[in-house]
């Protein structure tokens, strides 16, 4: 299977963006300079995708949602849906693939678990940065991201998800759009990270067998991201830990299982830099965690280290009280089934969510 593989791209990689809100992440890393990596745009919205920035737009039909824009499961048989499928296939057959969409609304939560599943199906890595509503938005909302964010655990390799509420609990005079770049910048980090020790040849060398194996979960887990510079050997263990203190996704490192470690450095880097850094790490998360590190020369960098981690976490489930008509909303990292859910919402609302 032709992958597009080459000695000057060994790893053939993609992020699509889908619906409304992956559109606009993609658009938002295009103007922050993600080149490496094919991006697609992807919507059943004519109009959305003639606006979206990417190097490649696919429309699907409309088959996959109905008037009411809710998510409906369109006939397999459907000429319109196999005719899409086909293109999925063809956009994610690739080794790396990366989904960004907002659950909640119809496009993203209906398709982006049907391409983490037909990825993965042709053997790519498959991570998801899922972007949750904020609070304030319709409890039928909520629930419907509940849901897709479950249907994801399913079908991807690692699940990073993030929260709008996130963006707007920032206690500072930012902008609308300069928010959004946060998780944007975040997204993009993560993507160099990645892809510098996958796509080049470094001093220790990662490859992608590595990180499938970190990353593939199993139930009841979720991904986590962060991203550090160290300018000061002097402080540098304090400096490693601050990728545990994300504010858009704050998490308890001991819950941390599994972890890949990029450290990347102009020709300054030595042994007992990536000591520090190793060490740092390995004694903040459990102590039978699972971790693989790389590290690869950056010229560009200098005497600064750049250190990015991706991790498995355990899902520690938070309990969020709206109203007493639906008095159980999680926040984004519930990953898990929710046996004491209301019993009158979930019939009400199965006919329309039920994947």
């Amino acid at each position: 299977m032709n992958r597009g593989h080459s000695f000057m791209n060994p790893i053939c990689s993609t992020i699509i963006g889908i619906g409304s809100a992956g559109l606009a992440a993609i658009t938002c890393l295009r103007d922050l300079g993600c080149s490496r990596v094919e991006i697609v745009a992807l919507d059943t919205d004519p109009e959305a995708l003639y606006y979206a920035r990417a190097m490649r737009k696919i429309l699907l039909n409309k088959v996959w949602i109905n008037q009411s824009g809710m998510c409906t499961p369109p006939s397999s048989m459907h000429p319109a849906v196999e005719r899409d499928l086909v293109r999925i296939r063809d956009a994610t057959r690739k080794d790396l693939v990366i989904l960004v969409s907002g659950l909640g609304g119809s496009t993203g939560t209906r398709l982006t678990p049907i391409l983490a599943r037909e990825a993965k199906n042709q053997g790519a890595l498959v991570l998801v940065f899922p972007i949750m509503p904020f609070h304030c938005e319709k409890q039928i909302t909520l629930l419907r991201a509940r849901r897709g964010l479950r249907n994801l655990t399913a079908s991807a390799d690692t699940v990073m998800p993030f929260s709008n509420q996130t963006l707007a609990d920032i206690r500072d005079g930012r902008s609308l759009a300069s928010r959004f770049k946060i998780l944007d910048s975040l997204i993009l980090q993560t993507l160099q990270g990645l892809l510098g020790l996958l796509g080049n040849w470094g001093r220790i060398n990662l490859d992608l067998a590595d990180v499938r194996a970190v990353l593939s979960k199993q139930r009841g887990k979720t991904g986590f991201i962060g991203v550090c510079e160290i300018s000061d050997r002097n402080v540098m263990p304090q400096k490693v830990l601050e990728v545990f203190l994300n504010p858009l996704r704050p998490i308890n490192p001991k819950n941390v299982d599994a972890a890949v470690i990029s450290i990347a450095c102009g020709q300054t880097l030595n042994l007992r830099d990536i000591n520090v850094i190793i060490d740092a790490v390995a004694g903040e998360i459990a102590d039978d965690a699972t971790i693989k590190f790389g590290v690869m020369n950056d010229p560009c960098l200098q005497d600064t280290i750049r250190v990015a981690i991706l991790g498995s976490t355990l899902v520690q489930k938070r309990e969020r009280k709206l109203s007493p008509r639906c008095p159980r909303v999680y926040d984004h990292d519930d990953l898990v089934d929710d046996k004491t859910e209301h019993a009158e919402d979930e019939k009400s609302h199965d006919a329309n969510f039920h994947h």
